[in-house]
């Protein structure tokens, strides 16, 4: 069901004034309704067509491609390892990536057997377009809030992304 921005805002407010059920430390339902509102106002702003060519898997794997490129080329199997998929999935997500022409893969000089997947000229411009449009997105977001929340919500990214990084080298660790 769609809504407008006006019933989005009064759902999220009546959602805030309302107890917390026990027991729960995090309003899961809250902050995933913001990740579809985040969503739909980036793809309100000319991103729909590209996201639309791809899954969100193939995008979860092209943006972990993305994020590692500057080490150099990556390999599905480590792929498929560190995004805890299987190697068969990896492997279709990346030649649905390489048909969008968002991949380049190559045979491994060092191993003939496996591919080398890299992002390709073009993934780069589609990637940093999107990440403008996005930007754009919530720097008009933030704009709107009292200051003293979009200080609070910088000490929240923060404490996530710390929390987070700590568990996910833990897990590696223990692989």
């Amino acid at each position: 069901m769609k809504t407008n921005g006006t019933e989005d805002a009064a759902q999220c407010a009546a959602e805030a004034e309302s107890p917390r059920p026990e027991g729960e430390l995090i309003p899961w339902s809250r902050l995933f309704r913001i990740c579809d509102l985040y969503l739909s106002v980036v793809k309100r702003t000319g991103g729909e067509q590209e996201s639309r060519r791809i899954t969100v898997n193939q995008a979860r794997i092209f943006a972990y491609i993305f994020s590692r490129d500057s080490a150099g080329e990556i390999h599905i199997s480590s792929l498929a390892r560190d995004l805890s998929v299987t190697p068969a999935a990896a492997g279709q997500a990346v030649e649905r990536l390489v048909r969008a022409g968002l991949v380049d893969r190559k045979i491994d000089a060092a191993d003939r057997r496996a591919f080398a997947i890299s992002v390709s000229a073009k993934g780069r411009e589609i990637l940093a377009a999107h990440r403008r449009r996005a930007s754009d997105a919530v720097r008009d977001i933030v704009e709107a809030m009292p200051a003293a929340d979009v200080e609070a919500f910088e000490r929240v990214l923060f404490a996530l992304e710390t929390c987070l990084s700590a568990r996910r080298a833990d897990f590696q660790q223990k692989s």
